[in-house]
């Protein structure tokens, strides 16, 4: 039985293996063929019209911060010295803080709860009340501001000082007790530690894709979790994350001085949206950004594997013929708690493709701290 058994193990890593690599083979031959598709009908439809896409207004407010960092993959580590990321990402949200937003918007916490997007309600409902909660990456605070408003003690940490700049004019404007803010590198170990203290809830949403190492932010951050605790991890995906390259690409080249252009792409993922300040940082994350990092969900199950993270579900979902409404059933349901198969995750990425391209190939996978 014994012998048995660990041929099964053998055989189903095998199966994982060979879904990952073909996952890759199928997602570049479908970038492949969707770049060259792109390009023909994006240029065909943004020279047809001869007004904005939307009907709104110039796009003079979607302009990058206006410096150009140096990407990961254009250099070579042993050849460049004295150069970090890390600080290039930092210098970066500081020149152009995220989620941005105009502070004015803000005169009460009825305010901070009608401007609360879906997904936040989602984690308001899901996390108790009585639970502590850290926000890490907490960027300008918006989510962490929102879920403070029932809660005793959540706190949100970011290494931009700009950011935490803003996110502390709203805890104060908003008057805020249970907010705390601090200023924390996840890539630092030592900062982590100081923090102090372990949470009942951590999240790390669109974080460490933007980090220079993120399975080393992870496993810092996992740290501050106590046992039994709730877990989200957001982070961009392989193949959900084609489209938007494409979209980059295009705004890089062919449509470079074509304000049309860009404002349709933005508007893809931000509708109607007027907030100016939202518009330029959502830009500027989205099409400028010196940093990103996709990642397979094979991967982020092995993370959470080597860190005793016990697997609770995701959002999309990773299973078959799912039609469950996470506005209802919410976050860590243990409806949703089965574990995704090879053939159930190759085929639900492939399909993130088109499904998720509007929010840049973003997903979220939820977990709990096994208990010791």
């Amino acid at each position: 039985m014994r012998i048995l058994a660990r041929l099964f193990r053998v055989l189903l890593k095998t199966l994982r293996g060979l879904a990952e690599f073909l996952q890759k083979v199928v997602g570049w031959a479908l970038l492949s063929i969707s770049y060259f598709a792109g390009i023909g009908i994006t240029a065909i439809v943004a020279r047809m019209c001869g007004k904005n896409f939307l009907g709104q207004k110039s796009a003079k407010n979607i302009k990058p911060i206006g410096k150009i960092y140096p990407r990961r993959n254009c250099l070579r580590r042993n050849i460049i010295d004295n150069f970090d990321m890390n600080n290039v990402v930092q210098r970066f949200y500081n020149a152009s803080p995220f989620p941005d937003y105009e502070l004015d918007r803000f005169e009460t916490t009825e305010d901070l709860e009608l401007a609360a997007k879906t997904f936040s309600k989602i984690l308001d409902r899901s996390i108790p009340q009585e639970a502590s909660i850290i926000d890490v990456g907490t960027g300008t605070g918006q989510l962490s501001a929102f879920l403070s408003l029932r809660r005793e003690n959540v706190l949100g940490v970011d290494f931009s000082d700009s950011s935490l700049n803003k996110a502390r004019s709203l805890k104060e404007k908003l008057a805020l007790k249970s907010l705390t803010l601090k200023k924390v590198d996840v890539l630092n170990e030592e900062q982590v530690e100081n923090i102090g203290e372990k949470f009942d809830c951590l999240l790390c949403l669109g974080v460490l894709h933007h980090t220079d190492d993120p399975y080393e932010g992870f496993r810092n951050v996992t740290k501050l979790v106590k046992p039994g605790g709730y877990v989200a991890i957001g982070l961009y995906n392989k193949c959900g994350r084609t489209l938007l390259k494409i979209r980059r690409l295009l705004a890089k080249t062919i449509f470079r001085n074509n304000e049309r252009a860009k404002e349709y792409f933005i508007r893809l993922q931000l509708g109607d949206e007027q907030d100016a300040e939202t518009i330029r940082g959502w830009w500027n994350d989205q099409y400028e950004h010196p940093q990103e990092t996709a990642h397979t969900v094979g991967e982020v199950l092995d993370w959470f594997e080597k860190n005793d993270i016990e697997y609770w579900g995701a959002n999309p979902s990773l299973l078959f013929f799912d039609k469950s409404d996470p506005t209802i059933s919410g976050a860590w349901n243990s409806a949703d708690k089965r574990y995704p198969g090879p053939l159930a995750r190759f085929c639900k990425q492939l399909k993130w493709m088109w499904t998720t391209h509007r929010d840049g190939g973003y997903w979220v996978m939820f977990g709990r701290k096994k208990n010791e």
